[in-house]
């Protein structure tokens, strides 16, 4: 498998990566790249995407460090603000290190959020064009129209949706939204954070899974197991439940999901080269 989602953290009170004075929560533990290493093997990962997390905010120094102590198996999506005026300078510096891929946006804090007009937004689209990058946006539905025309402007720009688009954050017609980008062939759905019904805000998201599944197809779904996790049986179940939701454990639909999109996406080489 390559996971797509991959949180790794320098654990609290670090000296040498701290969190960042704004960061909105702090690492609980260290979750780095000799944990994430530990439990690459046995959850049958092969590579992973690291996904910038918030509490070092647009500082990258910890993601750049985690990508040298995992050569070759991590691809990196840093995370940087659209209002700020230096983000078009600094995409492009990022993206002359290859092994960034993309860069985050988030979009479901109401106190947090972005300034959510076509200037600012198209500005952050325009540099990610530029510069060669997919944006990866993490958003609740309700605050999904304002992406939209952004979509028909850049079609040139990969997107990727961070986990089902948050559908249980959102009423039933906010979701549609996010159902209906599905039209736009440059947009990727990432299969994550499938909370269980036991957990907050306690509805089935099996559902709004297979509306994704049906909506988007085989060809643009990716596996993301939002480790870290603290066993790689987390992570099997994880897998496990998304073939469930998916319908089916066709092996051609499966190797898709789990592993050939995020190898074209990402850029990641084929196993089998050993030339790569």
């Amino acid at each position: 498998m390559i996971d797509t989602h991959v949180h790794l953290f320098s654990g609290p009170g670090d000296p040498g990566f701290p969190a960042h004075k704004d960061a909105p929560y702090q690492p609980k533990a260290r979750f780095g790249p000799k944990e994430l290493t530990a439990l690459m093997g046995p959850a049958g990962i092969e590579a992973v995407v690291l996904v910038h997390p918030e509490p070092y905010q647009d500082d990258h120094g910890w993601l750049l460090y985690c990508l040298d102590a995992l050569p070759g198996i991590s691809k990196g999506i840093c995370h940087l603000f659209p209002q700020k005026a230096d983000t078009p300078k600094r995409i492009a510096e990022l993206a002359k290190d290859k092994r960034i891929v993309g860069v985050r946006l988030h979009a479901y804090a109401p106190n947090r959020l972005p300034p959510l007009n076509l200037e600012t937004l198209g500005a952050f689209w325009f540099a990610a064009a530029k510069s060669g990058l997919l944006v990866q946006l993490h958003l609740e539905p309700r605050y999904a129209p304002a992406f939209t025309p952004l979509f028909e402007m850049f079609s040139e720009v990969k997107v990727v949706i961070d986990h089902c688009g948050r559908p249980l954050q959102g009423t039933p017609a906010d979701f549609r939204h996010i159902l209906d980008w599905a039209k736009f062939p440059q947009l990727f759905m990432k299969l994550s954070m499938l909370t269980p019904t036991d957990q907050y805000p306690h509805r089935d998201i099996g559902p709004m899974v297979k509306d994704l599944v049906e909506a988007y197809g085989p060809e643009r779904l990716l596996f993301g197991a939002t480790v870290p996790c603290n066993l790689p049986e987390e992570v099997v179940r994880h897998k496990e439940n998304l073939l469930g939701l998916l319908g089916s454990h066709d092996m051609f639909i499966s190797q898709k999901v789990f592993q050939d999109n995020a190898r074209k996406l990402f850029g990641f080489g084929d196993p089998n080269d050993h030339t790569n």
